[in-house]
């Protein structure tokens, strides 16, 4: 199943926030397979399955450059299912709206801009009815919050998610370090910051997991029983 992550500006961190949820998804869920890819350098990549080409890793984390790539953490035989994360960057063109189209689920990441915001539901929304909202950077207290997108969009409030800022994570992603700072901060969080950016990331993947369908009872069954 391919999820493509997509903003209106670059200001909107579609990239980064593709591998804070990724890196997130692969600790709650090591059961199920992910791939990163990135559409930008599709022709860059080595040759694969599908149209995105695929990003061949030989461990769990490894770095391409600004891109880092990700697979299961589980053993062969415990890895379930596959998910297709594609990083589209922002901007759109014909080329990705293709991907986006093509995408069972994609991943719109805004910043709290009514100019921006406005122009995703004037412009891009209706070609996009798979789509989920991913407000980056989040301020609780700006006027443009999620009451806001659910009061003037009439968009649904499960499908409206957000993230804060974390300096910390840019830095250890744009190094290849994204699972390694997640693991960390998940056992003993460094700030109050950290640990409600990890709840965030958790509460995304929880949202990803619910409306990929498919995936349900292969990743969830057994937390479940517990």
């Amino acid at each position: 199943m391919k999820v493509a992550f997509w903003g209106e500006s670059a200001q909107s961190n579609a990239g980064i926030n593709m591998r804070a949820v990724a890196s997130v998804f692969l600790m709650l869920y090591p059961e199920v397979e992910v791939g990163l890819y990135t559409a930008d350098t599709q022709k860059r990549a080595p040759a694969g399955k599908g149209p995105f080409g695929k990003r061949r890793v030989s461990g769990p984390e490894r770095k391409h450059g600004n891109f880092t790539a990700c697979r299961s953490t589980a053993p062969e035989d415990k890895v379930r299912e596959k998910l297709c994360f594609i990083d589209c960057g922002s901007g759109m063109d014909d080329k990705k709206r293709k991907i986006l189209k093509q995408a069972e689920i994609v991943v719109v990441n805004l910043w709290q801009d009514e100019r921006e915001i406005h122009r995703f539901f004037l412009e891009e929304a209706r070609f996009l009815p798979q789509s989920l909202i991913l407000i980056s950077n989040y301020c609780s207290q700006s006027r443009l919050d999620k009451k806001y997108l659910e009061r003037v969009y009439r968009a649904e409030p499960e499908r409206i998610m957000v993230i804060s800022e974390n300096t910390e994570f840019d830095y250890a992603s744009a190094r290849g370090r994204a699972m390694n700072f997640v693991s960390r901060e998940n056992r003993t969080p460094g700030s109050l910051r950290n640990q409600r950016f990890l709840e965030e990331l958790k509460v995304i993947s929880q949202s990803l997991l619910r409306h990929t369908g498919f995936m349900c009872g292969a990743a969830t069954g057994e937390r479940e029983n517990r």
